[in-house]
């Protein structure tokens, strides 16, 4: 698409070093796509490179610490998942002061409403940003989730004017087929709005 995008990163998969190369080659930004503990816990399987609750602030950096060391080019993080960790102040705080010492900025991808990880981060004086609209949304269809690039095409319209009442905005989308088709028809409504579109390091402060 030719656009300033940032892709964040799952640590620790098959093809997580050649996805974060191939980016980097391509002009694409880096992100560490951190896995944290959500609510629902019990209804899925522990990932690689997971931040639970219970873990000593130790376990919690050494954990940080392999994850970035796994991915080359990474500038900042984004939390995967979260919605129990994100919502505790103190393992939040672990985490948050960890990155700043690795001179990494954090987006908040707001997984809950009741995340405070982008209010103790801008306490910490990190680089930090916070999640305005999830670019897709998948709907049940038949038994199955399926995606729709209509939806997509009318979140980033919402994003547009959400960047232009506040000055800045920030977009997650997943890359599906479906959510990609409708970036890419986006654009024209992109290039006619008057929001320049930017890396995510360049909207965090």
């Amino acid at each position: 698409m030719r656009i300033p995008i940032t892709i964040s990163i799952l640590p620790h998969l098959p093809y997580s070093r050649q996805a974060a190369k191939l980016a980097h080659l391509n002009g694409v930004q880096v992100m560490l796509h951190q896995p944290l503990e959500p609510i629902n816990a019990n209804n899925y399987s522990l990932q690689k490179g997971e931040i639970i609750s219970g873990m000593s602030a130790f376990q919690i950096k050494k954990i940080l610490d392999d994850n970035i060391k796994s991915i080359p080019y990474i500038e900042g993080v984004n939390n995967h998942m979260g919605s129990r960790i994100t919502r505790d102040a103190h393992l939040m705080k672990i985490i948050l002061i960890h990155l700043k010492e690795k001179n990494l900025f954090f987006i908040d991808s707001l997984t809950t409403n009741h995340s405070v990880g982008f209010r103790i981060a801008q306490q910490l004086k990190l680089k930090s940003g916070i999640r305005d609209v999830f670019l897709d949304k998948a709907e049940m269809n038949n038994r199955r989730l399926e995606y729709d690039f209509r939806y997509t095409i009318k979140m980033v319209k919402e994003l547009l004017e959400i960047a232009k009442k506040k000055g800045k905005a920030i977009g997650i989308g997943h890359p599906f087929s479906e959510t990609l088709k409708g970036l890419k028809k986006s654009l024209p409504l992109i290039k006619r709005s008057d929001v320049k579109l930017v890396y995510a390091s360049e909207i965090v402060e």
